[in-house]
């Protein structure tokens, strides 16, 4: 799976440094100048998300590879108070190495880089195991919760409303898949467009509306018929079933969210996230934005920061992340929004048919809202990314679970997703304790 990027400062760098798994993180920092050479070589487009040593390195290096926007911190750096919790390391969790504490899960488990779990705006647990701490590392599809995030600031600004006709402010897009689709049914991926991440062979054929998406932004090869922009691209998708009759999952649904904001809002998407959340989040350090090379912003996927920044951000749709902040980014009404939305559930953020999927008969899913690809009947809510990045919200817990991590040369990936609704329905985050 391929992914994304905004016009501020475009960094384009090649480095690349890492050994066999077995090496330490240390290692990166002690490349001869022979051996940094040669493993730059090795990193191309076909490469860079494929998994293991090569993409463990480049998902926490994006900037050295693909042009980014800056998006600057800003004011007092929001606190989070160390209060870990020996219960929680020593929580037996079952996993593919069986059961395990939590804490020696991710020691174990070479596919996750980080977590970090916050209760009641309190650093519970954190550990980083393949990682350094102030190492920013993409978040990808966990960021298309901050476009939907944008877009229904604005509503609430009443510079738009969610039931406005997309081709009412991108009217660049009738006679497009987009011609009928309301803002509501782009934020709840039931567009109807007919372009589809789970598609089979959407990643690979150069005919295929995805592929034609990625390539404009210069994530894989260009070919002879991929369009000049990523806007052109999306105003060649078509209609793929009635708008508001399906979740369908797809990047251009967000990558139309990002280009909405930008259009209403009449400023760059790195501009506006830095004005309406990052400057406000008090996070420790910058973000950064992937960029298409003419400054399109890979608003599906490109984000990437400190796991903290990424945590201080699910802490917004908490409690504490409105007492710590002493203000209001998140507004009570759009989490209700989120927790008792029109979204649908019929297929997952992986392309899984949701009666079919584990969580089901875990939890039992409700629906999709907002981005969000599955909200709980207990009203927690998650976000998942490609190669196991996640972000999962627990507003009646007081609870944030983040993750970095690195799938496998074969495609697989940690089972944090799996665990954290486990985690979060243990005793130890009652809501009455």
């Amino acid at each position: 799976m391929k992914f994304y990027r905004l016009l501020i400062s475009v960094i384009v760098c090649v480095v690349f440094a890492s050994g066999p798994a077995a090496q330490s993180l240390a290692r990166e920092s002690s490349l001869s100048i022979d051996e940094y050479y040669a493993i730059t070589a090795k990193v191309d487009k076909d490469n860079w998300d494929n998994g293991g040593e090569i993409s463990h390195y480049v998902y926490r290096h994006m900037a050295r590879f693909f042009p980014q926007a800056i998006v600057p911190r800003a004011g007092p750096i929001l606190p989070l108070e160390i209060n870990h919790s020996p219960e929680l390391e020593q929580l037996l969790v079952t996993t593919r190495y069986g059961e395990l504490p939590l804490a020696e899960y991710v020691q174990t488990e070479h596919r996750v880089s980080g977590m970090i779990i916050l209760h009641r705006g309190q650093r519970v647990f954190e550990k980083y195991p393949r990682m350094h701490e102030s190492d920013h590392h993409i978040w990808f599809s966990v960021a298309k919760v901050m476009a939907s995030t944008l877009v229904a600031t604005l509503a609430e600004q009443g510079r738009l409303s969610v039931s406005d006709q997309v081709t009412k402010h991108l009217p660049e897009l009738k006679g497009s898949g987009y011609d009928g689709s309301t803002i509501e049914h782009v934020l709840n991926m039931a567009s109807g467009v007919d372009c589809i991440d789970a598609d089979a062979g959407n990643y690979s054929n150069p005919l295929s509306c995805i592929y034609a998406m990625e390539a404009a932004m210069d994530f894989v090869k260009r070919v002879a018929s991929t369009p000049a922009t990523v806007f052109d691209a999306i105003a060649d998708t078509g209609r793929g079933i009635e708008p508001g009759s399906q979740y369908r999952y797809s990047g251009a649904d967000t990558f139309v969210l990002a280009w909405l904001a930008e259009r209403v809002s009449g400023m760059a998407y790195a501009d506006l996230m830095y004005a309406q959340i990052w400057s406000r989040l008090g996070a420790e350090s910058t973000a950064e934005l992937t960029i298409a090379p003419y400054g399109a912003p890979v608003a599906q996927g490109g984000i990437s920061s400190s796991l903290r920044d990424l945590a201080r951000f699910g802490l917004l749709f908490t409690p504490s992340g409105r007492k710590l902040s002493n203000q209001s980014i998140i507004s009570p009404e759009l989490i209700a929004t989120i927790q008792t939305g029109d979204g649908e559930a019929f297929i997952a953020g992986d392309g899984v048919l949701i009666n079919e999927h584990w969580l089901t008969g875990l939890l039992g899913a409700s629906h999709n809202s907002y981005q969000w690809d599955y909200v709980l009947a207990n009203g927690d809510f998650f976000k998942a990314g490609f190669a196991g990045q996640g972000l999962y919200v627990s507003p009646s817990r007081d609870l944030v679970i983040a993750w970095f991590g690195t799938q496998d040369e074969d495609g697989t990936s940690s089972e944090v997703l799996q665990l954290a609704p486990r985690i979060a329905a243990s005793r130890l985050f009652d809501p009455k304790t």
